[in-house]
C-alpha cells in the first residue's frame, strides 16, 4: 500500500491548475465538519478494487462529498453541484487524461 504524502507538504504556490472548460462556479459551502459524517453513505468507483485506495463521494444535503477512503477520518472536500458537474464533464471530455499516466 503507498502511503498518502500530507497534502500540506505540497508547494501549492507553484502548482498549475487544470481547470474544466465546464466550469461551475464557486459558491459560499458548508465546512465539511458541519456535516454528520458518521452517516454519510460512500460510494466507490468499481474501479479501485476494494483496496481502500479511491476517492469516495457522497451527496450530502444538496452538496457533493469527496473524500479519501484511505484516510476515512480526514474530512472530505465540499462541491456544489454544479462544480462537480463541471469537473466530472471535464473528466468525461478528456480535460484530466493527463492524470491517467501518472
Amino acid at each position: 500500500m503507498t502511503e498518502t504524502p500530507d497534502p500540506s507538504s505540497f508547494d501549492l504556490a507553484s502548482v498549475e491548475w487544470t481547470v474544466s472548460k465546464r466550469n461551475g462556479g464557486g459558491s459560499r459551502k458548508p465546512d465539511p465538519s458541519s456535516f454528520d459524517l458518521a452517516s454519510v453513505v460512500w460510494t466507490v468507483s468499481k474501479y479501485s478494487g476494494g483496496g481502500g485506495n479511491c476517492v469516495r463521494v457522497a451527496v450530502v444535503d444538496g452538496y457533493v462529498l469527496i473524500g479519501d477512503s484511505n484516510n476515512p477520518d480526514r474530512l472530505p472536500l465540499v462541491f456544489t453541484p454544479a462544480e462537480a458537474k463541471a469537473w466530472l464533464l471535464g473528466a468525461k471530455d478528456t480535460d484530466f487524461d493527463f492524470l491517467l499516466n501518472l
